[in-house]
């Protein structure tokens, strides 16, 4: 099982979901990326409010969330609605 964990861009909190956390985000995340379509990304001047890496057997692959609710794939710069980041960044931040 992939291990996903969550870093705040600007600061020094982190988060390594548990288990329940981990299915919760990798079944929402599958369901918005088959469902929607990507659109094209976001500027490069805007910083994420937080990144998210999922690393497990094959190479880590790394999302940053930004505003809360656009998740964008940092290697192919294509975006989704993403609204599991504000759960996401309630976790991270409490």
């Amino acid at each position: 099982m992939p291990t996903v964990t969550v870093k705040e861009f600007a600061g020094p909190r982190t988060l390594a979901l548990d288990s329940d956390q981990e299915f919760l985000f990798l079944t929402e995340l599958r369901r918005v990326r088959r469902a929607f379509k990507a659109q094209s990304g976001v500027p490069h001047l805007i910083a994420p409010d937080c990144l998210i890496t999922i690393s497990g057997k094959k190479k880590p692959k790394t999302y940053g969330l930004y505003g809360q609710a656009i998740l964008m794939d940092e290697r192919t710069r294509k975006k989704w609605q993403f609204y599991f980041g504000v759960l996401l960044l309630e976790w991270l931040y409490r």
